[in-house]
């Protein structure tokens, strides 16, 4: 007996669906919280080149995100780049005007 001409079909296009590369798809972009997780994780193993590179990305998608405004003006005082950090830490401190450390942190840059 010969298969019929619709089995030998179905039969092929189900092998070449099989046999056909996947191509990924583009994962989404990760959220601010995802970034500042990650950011917080990097901070805390001591890898704060890792936690710059997130908090910045945090800073690029939302400029009034106060923890890595903080963390970012903190980060580029230890790296000496005292403008910077200030005027981080100054925009922290007008979002954050009742938040002592942000404030200290400013007066220690500044100082």
């Amino acid at each position: 007996m010969r298969p019929s001409l619709r089995l030998v079909l179905r039969l092929a296009l189900s092998s070449a669906a099989l046999l056909t590369p996947r191509v990924a798809r583009p994962q989404a972009a990760p959220t601010v919280a995802e970034l500042i997780a990650s950011g917080d994780s990097a901070w805390t193993a001591g890898k704060f080149d890792a936690a710059f590179a997130r908090y910045a990305r945090v800073l690029e998608q939302d400029s009034t995100s106060g923890r890595a405004l903080f963390r970012m003006a903190t980060l580029l005082a230890w790296r000496n780049e005292l403008d910077r950090s200030i005027g981080l830490y100054r925009h922290y401190v007008k979002l954050s005007p009742r938040d002592d450390d942000g404030r200290i942190a400013l007066a220690r840059v500044l100082a």
